[in-house]
């Protein structure tokens, strides 16, 4: 199993050995749109196995977010997928910065010794 973090802010988790039935590739990917990284994805790491012998990971973006994604079990139409819970979101310790329309900023940054 592969963990990738993309670039649209999406997370994918790849099969790349051949499983019982002889299929590869089998990928999972993030399913609830609105809990995603709202800019790209740069670390990515593995958690400990949860109880039901599931593999989960961390991610973090550059938006500041740090996420906890496991594997969602599927639904009626037998699609399942990654859900992901927010677990932090951090900030640089500078302060807030002024666009040229006089909007304030925060500025966030990716924490990646996870």
């Amino acid at each position: 199993m592969v963990a990738v973090g993309l670039y649209d802010g999406n997370v994918a988790m790849l099969q790349l050995q051949k499983d019982e039935e002889g299929s590869s590739g089998s990928v999972l990917r993030n399913v609830h749109t609105v809990m995603k990284h709202r800019a790209p994805v740069w670390t990515v790491k593995w958690g400990t196995d949860d109880m039901d012998g599931s593999p989960n990971f961390y991610s973090s973006g550059m938006d500041g977010r740090i996420i906890y994604w496991s594997v969602d079990s599927p639904d009626e139409n037998n699609t399942g997928g990654l859900f992901g819970t927010e677990v932090a979101t951090m900030h640089l310790p500078v302060p807030p910065v002024q666009g040229p329309d006089g909007t304030t900023y925060k500025l966030f940054g990716n924490f990646v010794a996870l």
